[in-house]
């Protein structure tokens, strides 16, 4: 004689519970989303999200006596985007960009070197070099001596998310 768990009252209860919990699961995590999950969306009722920096705008470190940023450049990682994704830095200065991953998946900031190509020896890339949700990150470049401009890129979602810093 075979055991058919299903056939009996106490085994359809059990399938019924475990059945009734994936779905009351499903409804609670999609009826309640929290932050990380709305994106760029809002929910009735919730906050208005901050502005956006203006686009044209580019954020310029404060710079010391001798030349370099005061404290370090903020630049957060959102879902394939950098904010501000055009920086601008003096030519020469040490710059320490301070990172923030405010988007869900994994991100770093890879800074192309004198070759203009990732990948190489000569890039700068974050520390640590994968930024979970909601980690922070450093890294710490020195600009060339000469004007022009540098690519930089998350490693991850290139290459949607990437951005330039104009050296003067």
């Amino acid at each position: 004689m075979k055991l058919d768990i299903t056939k009996l009252p106490l085994g359809e209860a059990l399938i019924g519970f475990v059945l009734g919990a994936v779905v009351l699961t499903f409804v609670l995590a999609f009826a309640f989303p929290t932050e990380s999950g709305l994106g760029d969306k809002t929910v009735a009722g919730s906050p208005t999200p901050e502005a956006s920096p203006t686009p044209g705008a580019t954020p310029t470190p404060a710079e010391t006596p001798s030349g370099t940023p005061a404290g370090g450049l903020a630049v957060v990682m959102k879902d394939n985007i950098f904010e501000p994704a055009e920086l601008t830095v003096k030519a020469g200065a040490s710059v320490a960009f301070d990172l923030k991953n405010e988007g869900v998946a994994i991100h770093n900031m890879r800074i192309a070197g004198p070759d203009g190509s990732y990948n190489t020896d000569d890039d700068a890339v974050s520390d640590p070099q994968l930024v979970n949700a909601g980690g922070t990150a450093t890294l710490d470049w020195t600009a060339p001596d000469q004007p022009g401009e540098i690519k930089f890129q998350c490693d991850f979602h290139q290459p949607a998310m990437a951005g330039t810093i104009t050296v003067e």
